[in-house]
């Protein structure tokens, strides 16, 4: 069996159940945003990577190289913050073809650097070595969170609310743009959905905020769609759920592309992904309160977009015209 044959999901279930942990520091393992290990101090550590590889992430010519930095180190600080976590330290590792230049290398550390000093995170190490044919970068990312007050997939429960920052689907369409073949045009007409694309923002302020003063019963970052993320935290919660599509948040650049390009706004929200936004759960009775408090202090948006159910429900989708099942579809890597 080859692995385009299973999809990465798959994949990660059998190569987990091929290692075995060897310490008992360890308290949460493979399956979620990242790993969290036990101090000996009042603090747990946080731990994720995300490997980005030319061709497969991004294309060389459609991106600059301070971008290219500043993204590869903001979808790892997107993990650590739907774990409750406040990310520290990172180790940066390259693959290189031999054709690539000093300087191209030196704005891709520009733009780790500047996204590090803003989330004041200290970069201790890393590896270099060369590729026969194309660009890859890999950032190893730690974080810290008091002992016990890591935020996982698998607590909620039936009746919480499922709420999502900021919109969905703009960074889908922001890929369908440098895709197309009319990039130049479309890329002067739509620069938010570039950026949205190219320069996601972590949510690490929004996460601080809602997780000191309300009960965050699960949370995921949406990296490869709606859909996909709230089946991860279903299957690790063993709930269902029901979301309205009335209720998703797409923006008008994003929906007036969609309808230019003759796509569904619907499918970039669901199955497009890399929004980097947070997906999280809260009891239904906090959930107006947390939306207004994060609108009010850090004008970000908040929808509250459905509610978990039971098991039995499966995941379902209230459209116009009635009730659909939302498929586990979403970015695959193979």
């Amino acid at each position: 069996m080859q692995v385009s044959e299973i999809d990465e999901f798959k994949l990660i279930n059998r190569l987990s159940n091929l290692v075995k942990s060897n310490s008992s520091k360890i308290e949460l393992g493979i399956g979620d945003d990242g790993a969290v290990i036990n101090n000996q101090n009042d603090q747990q550590t946080i731990i994720t990577t995300d490997m980005l590889i030319e061709g497969t992430h991004f294309l060389k010519d459609k991106v600059s190289p301070f971008q290219l930095g500043y993204k590869s180190l903001a979808v790892n600080i997107s993990d650590i913050v739907a774990m409750g976590g406040r990310p520290t330290y990172l180790t940066i590792s390259l693959g290189l073809p031999k054709s690539t230049t000093v300087k191209y290398i030196e704005d891709i550390y520009n733009g780790i650097n500047n996204l590090a000093q803003e989330y004041k995170i200290s970069v201790i190490g890393g590896d270099t070595t060369s590729s026969p044919n194309d660009l890859i970068i890999n950032i190893n990312l730690l974080g810290e969170v008091p002992k016990g007050e890591y935020i996982s997939r698998s607590n909620a429960q039936v009746g919480d609310s499922i709420l999502v920052t900021g919109n969905l689907g703009a960074s889908k369409a922001g890929l369908e743009i440098l895709l197309s073949a009319n990039y130049q045009k479309l890329k002067e007409e739509y620069p938010y959905l570039i950026n949205k694309h190219l320069e996601p923002q972590p949510r690490l302020s929004e996460m601080q905020l809602v997780k000191k003063q309300f009960n965050i019963t699960s949370m995921n970052d949406i990296s490869d769609g709606l859909a996909s993320e709230l089946h991860e935290i279903t299957s690790a919660s063993k709930v269902g759920a029901l979301i309205y599509e009335e209720m998703i948040p797409i923006s008008h650049s994003t929906k007036e592309l969609a309808q230019n390009l003759n796509k569904s706004t619907l499918d970039y929200a669901l199955f497009g992904g890399e929004d980097y936004e947070l997906l999280f759960t809260t009891p239904a009775s906090q959930s107006q309160k947390v939306k207004e408090k994060i609108e009010t202090e850090l004008d970000t948006q908040i929808s509250i977009i459905g509610e978990i159910t039971t098991l039995d429900k499966g995941i379902n989708l209230i459209k116009e015209d009635g009730k659909v099942k939302v498929k586990k579809q979403g970015y695959n890597h193979f």
